[in-house]
């Protein structure tokens, strides 16, 4: 039902190789389902007819009817109809050929065959060729036709025109060097090999362009070489120290390049390291000298490769240890017992010990004593009078003390200064108006330690302290503290000279009008003119250059005082050097002016270059020839003066006397002799004595630079002990003069 086919239509395993007919289309079914033994077990199946359209007879041999093709019947009763129905009594009724097509004409070029193929389906296939096979393949231009067979016999013809083209190859050869690269069809090549690219022709065959790439070779060569460190070798022209890799190109007779390497090795050198330890203080014998300072020392020999070898040595010189304790701080004025001594001051004390390490110990102990504590407070008290000081009368200056329990256990002293009252007065007199008043102010001024202070005269006390009008003579003024105490002071009027005005500032040389005067006590509504006219009341008279003034004075009462101010000069500063004095050739000699040293001045000598110091006070020089220094001197106000002197150098002997020698016979120093030029004719004596002054050598009339004939340390053929020799010598030179030459020379051993 549903289209199942009944079961009694599908055969048997038994039967179903002995059917003659075309399984194939029933393979799909056979796999889905294969036959069964027991067919009783399946009920029923759906199967697509189209698959089933070759087998002729599916119910064979055991269906009772078959059905006919194209009679709209169902003739054996199966529920299908004609071409539906797979039981057809003729199988080609409802069979549809494929359709056989060999395509358009074809063309063939050169070597590239045409493939003619048909449909598997046809049964027999025959080419106008005499082929028989479904693909056939065609490289002759002609015209080809195949007849074709399917199943149900049915036969079709078709035809194709095969036309033949040429095809055209062209070669070209390109050669490159070895890392070259050349495009080669639009594309970058390095690798030899052929190259193609096809191209179409009007025939419709395509043109073929092979290039074929040869790479020539570039040689490489390379060579090792080996060079101690701090050396250079010449490579390529150029001294090289460092190593590495260092290469140059050639060009070969190919015209391409060959590089040569040269591997350069930079041996490092052998260092060999020690580490030594001294306590501070000592010393290591390092590489034949003793050290004592911390570092590090090297000493360079040849290795087996023929480099240095360095051998350094770390020299650590210990620090001594050192421990510290701190004490509580101690009263002031008392002593402790330390390392068995008595300290009574503040301060590290120390005890040195050996330590573990071998080197020295230290230990500090930190003492410190506390400040003592003073109060102190002062008393002034005129003269005579007794004050209580600490519960007791005291009329003598000076300083009473008396001592108390401190808070932190310590004494506290305070101090009690006792001192007399002290008073300066100083008077300066001013004229009043000679036609209205004769007398004069006094200006009265006073300072001490008991101020502010009130003055009387004649019965009379003055606020301002001015006194007036007071009259030429001998006056007394009574002056009264802020203590109490009271000072007669006399004082007496005459006709001053320079009483209204005091100098402040003198001129200068760096400054000629800086001349300045300050007036005395200036009162008010009193002025001042030069000129008689112009009047200034200003207390600073400036811009004034060396001179003498005449000034008129003017007191606002319109009276008038003429006087004469006279403004020093500046002040010069003295300077003077040593006599002139001869040195020998090479030798220094210290110049200390005469006058003696000024901070307020500034010092220059020339010229400079044979002396240590250009403005020192006192200066090294050491001249080669003849010179001629002079010193200047200037002042805070810029006055200069200056002193010259004369250094002569004599000149050089006309020989030479050797102050060592060592008569060891090396061929080295082993003679004691006089050696000069032409200056120097003989040596009419050579003498040598020894410490305790025996003669120990003497020769006569030997010429200079002879060493042979000089003293070889003997005396006696035996030879002398190392130390100094004295030596004396009579040398005549080439004018003829003698000249006496003494000395002393150390003979080594």
């Amino acid at each position: 039902e549903d289209g199942a086919l009944p079961l009694d239509c599908i055969p048997s395993q038994q039967e179903q190789p002995n059917l003659s007919t075309d399984s194939s289309p029933f393979d799909v079914f056979n796999s889905i389902t294969p036959y069964a033994a027991n067919p009783s077990t399946i009920t029923s199946m759906i199967v697509d007819f189209s698959e089933m359209e070759a087998l002729e007879q599916s119910c064979l041999p055991d269906c009772e009817f078959v059905e006919i093709c194209d009679n709209n019947e169902d003739d054996d009763a199966d529920g299908l109809t004609d071409c539906d129905d797979p039981d057809l009594a003729d199988a080609c009724c409802c069979y549809t050929p494929p359709a056989l097509d060999l395509g358009p004409d074809q063309r063939v070029c050169d070597g590239n065959p045409v493939l003619l193929t048909v449909d598997s389906a046809f049964t027999r296939v025959q080419w106008s060729t005499g082929d028989t096979t479904q693909l056939l393949s065609l490289s002759r231009s002609g015209q080809y036709s195949v007849t074709v067979t399917d199943r149900c016999d049915n036969i079709q013809v078709d035809t194709l025109n095969v036309i033949l083209g040429l095809s055209v190859s062209t070669t070209d050869t390109v050669q490159i060097c070895q890392g070259d690269t050349v495009s080669i069809f639009g594309q970058a090549r390095t690798e030899p090999g052929d190259y193609e690219m096809s191209f179409p022709l009007d025939s419709g065959c395509d043109s073929v362009h092979t290039i074929r790439l040869e790479v020539r070779p570039s040689p490489s060569t390379s060579e090792m070489r080996t060079i101690c460190a701090g050396d250079s070798i010449l490579i390529f022209n150029q001294f090289r120290s460092q190593s590495g890799s260092y290469v140059d190109t050639f060009t070969t007779q190919t015209g391409c390049d060959s590089t040569h390497t040269v591997q350069l090795t930079v041996l490092s050198p052998i260092v060999t390291t020690e580490n030594r330890t001294i306590c501070a203080g000592d010393s290591s014998l390092i590489f034949g000298n003793y050290q004592r300072i911390p570092g590090n020392y090297s000493e360079s020999y040849t290795s087996s490769v023929g480099c240095d070898s360095t051998h350094q040595i770390t020299l650590i010189v210990l620090n001594p240890l050192v421990t510290r304790d701190t004490l509580p701080i101690q009263c002031a004025n008392t002593s402790i017992e330390l390392f068995g001594q008595t300290v009574s001051e503040s301060g590290v004390y120390e005890e040195i010990y050996t330590g573990s390490n071998g080197c020295d110990s230290t230990h500090q102990v930190v003492v410190r004593f506390a400040e003592p504590i003073i109060g102190r407070d002062t008393l002034i008290t005129c003269e005579g009078e007794n004050v209580d000081i600490f519960g007791q009368l005291h009329s003598t200056p000076g300083d009473y003390s008396a001592t108390f329990p401190a808070a932190n256990g310590c004494d506290s002293t305070h101090i009690t200064t006792l001192q007399l009252e002290t008073m300066t007065a100083t008077f300066s007199a001013l004229p009043n108006c000679p036609e209205t008043n004769p007398g004069f102010i006094v200006l009265v001024r006073m300072s001490g330690n008991g101020g502010p202070y009130s003055v009387s005269w004649n019965g009379r006390v003055f606020p301002d302290n001015n006194l007036q009008p007071v009259p030429p003579g001998d006056h007394v003024a009574i002056i009264t503290s802020a203590y109490g105490c009271q000072y007669e002071v006399p004082f007496t009027v005459r006709d001053p000279q320079d009483w209204w005005w005091t100098l402040t500032q003198a001129p200068s040389c760096n400054d000629p009008k800086g001349g300045k005067i300050t007036i005395v006590d200036h009162l008010a509504g009193w002025s001042y003119s030069f000129d008689g006219e112009n009047y200034s009341s200003e207390p600073t008279i400036s811009n004034l250059e060396t001179g003498t003034y005449p000034v008129t004075l003017r007191y606002e009462n319109g009276c008038t005082l003429r006087d004469t101010l006279v403004i020093p000069g500046p002040k010069f500063p003295v300077i003077k050097l040593p006599a002139d004095r001869t040195i020998a050739p090479g030798e220094s000699t210290r110049i200390v002016p005469l006058t003696e040293e000024d901070d307020q001045l500034t010092y220059f000598w020339t010229p400079d270059r044979y002396l240590n110091c250009k403005d020192c006070y006192k200066v090294l020089a050491r001249p080669d020839k003849d010179t001629e220094f002079e010193l200047v001197v200037t002042n805070e106000e810029g006055c200069q003066a200056s002193d010259k002197m004369w250094i002569l150098v004599k000149k050089p002997e006309p020989y030479f006397v050797p102050n060592v020698f060592s008569p060891n016979r090396d061929g080295l120093n082993d003679y004691f002799t006089l050696f000069a030029g032409e200056e120097v004719r003989e040596i009419v004596e050579l003498s040598v004595f020894d410490r305790w002054g025996e003669q120990v050598f003497r020769t006569e009339h030997i010429p200079p630079n002879v060493e042979k004939k000089g003293w070889d340390g003997r005396f006696r053929e035996q030879l002398m002990p190392q130390g100094a020799y004295a030596y004396f010598m009579r040398v005549e030179l080439a004018d003829g003069s003698i000249k006496m030459v003494k000395g002393s020379v150390n003979l080594l051993r």
